[in-house]
């Protein structure tokens, strides 16, 4: 059976845990607003520890994001991290790379911003 005949979702974390690392890059403590422009190489991750803030992206709804949830945006995926009013809260910041990307394609498996 080929291994990314599953959806993406599982194609995808399952390439992280074969070929992938994590790099934590800092641990922000909100407010202000943190900016996370379109990067490259590599996707990004957003591990919100406590508090809620909103995911702002151009053209998309806001995404609310609360303690314990989880943000990824593969390469070239951009927008910010605004906390709601008057609140604050803590998360971590960082990159997530792939060795060999082999026949996946990061991109084509999550175009955009994904919230877990």
């Amino acid at each position: 059976m080929d291994e990314f005949a599953l959806d993406p979702l599982t194609a995808l974390l399952e390439t992280f845990r074969r070929h992938g690392s994590c790099v934590i890059q800092r641990r922000i403590l909100l407010p202000p607003v943190v900016d996370l422009p379109a990067q490259e190489p590599g996707g990004r991750f957003v591990l919100m520890l406590s508090g809620s803030c909103r995911l702002e992206r151009p053209a998309h709804r806001p995404v609310a994001v609360a303690a314990g949830d989880l943000l990824f945006a593969p390469t070239g995926a951009g927008g910010r991290i605004v906390p709601e009013p008057g609140a604050t809260g803590e998360l971590l910041l960082g990159t997530l790379r792939v060795e060999e990307f082999r026949e996946l394609p990061l991109e084509s498996l999550l175009p955009d911003w994904v919230h877990f």
